[in-house]
C-alpha cells in the first residue's frame, strides 16, 4: 500500500472556509493524499461561517517541525480570514519559513496571501490564479498537485502559490 503524503490546512479563530473548500475536496478525492489541520495549539478553531474543528497537529510547541518534511507533506494551505496581524504572523512565519526551506510548498488566500506577501516572507515567490475565487484556488491546487488537472493560465514562482 502507498502511503499518502499529507496536505496540511492551518486553522485558526475566523479562519475563511469557503476560499479553501473546492480544494479540500479534490484532495480529498484523490488516492494520493489525505488533509489534516494544524494549528498553533490543539484548541478547538471556529471558523468564520461558525464551523469548529478540533486540529489535528499543533507546532506550537508540542510538534516538532523535524516532522513536517517533504517526505510526509506535500503542501500547506494558509486560508484567509481576518485575524492576520502581526501576533498571528510571528507565530506562523516559523511554520511556513519551514516548509519553504523543506520544499513543500505553500498555498495562501485572500488576507493570508496579503500577510505573507506584506511581510515578506515569500519574496520572489509567488502562484497567482486568474481570479480570487474558491474554483480558481481549487485549481491551482488541483494542477500544483497533479489531481485530475483542469488547464487554467498561471504565473509559478518556486512552488509558492497564492490565490
Amino acid at each position: 500500500m502507498i502511503r499518502k503524503k499529507q496536505i496540511l490546512l492551518f486553522v485558526y479563530d475566523g479562519f475563511t472556509e469557503w476560499e479553501t473548500s473546492f480544494a479540500l475536496n479534490c484532495i480529498r478525492n484523490s488516492e494520493r493524499f489525505t488533509v489534516k489541520t494544524i494549528a498553533m495549539d490543539k484548541a478547538v478553531k471556529k471558523s468564520a461561517g461558525g464551523l469548529s474543528v478540533l486540529p489535528d497537529l499543533d507546532f506550537i510547541p508540542d510538534v516538532d517541525l523535524k516532522d513536517i518534511c517533504a517526505f510526509t507533506t506535500s503542501l500547506l494551505i494558509l486560508p484567509g480570514g481576518a485575524v492576520w496581524d502581526n501576533k498571528v504572523k510571528l507565530k506562523i512565519e516559523l511554520l511556513v519559513s519551514h516548509c519553504i526551506k523543506e520544499g513543500i510548498m505553500v498555498a495562501a488566500s485572500g488576507e493570508a496571501s496579503q500577510m505573507l506577501s506584506a511581510n515578506e516572507l515569500l519574496i520572489n515567490k509567488l502562484f497567482v490564479p486568474d481570479e480570487s475565487h474558491p474554483f480558481d484556488f481549487a485549481n491551482v491546487i488541483r494542477n500544483a498537485l497533479g489531481i485530475d488537472v483542469v488547464p487554467s493560465k498561471q504565473l509559478v514562482y518556486d512552488g509558492v502559490m497564492f490565490g
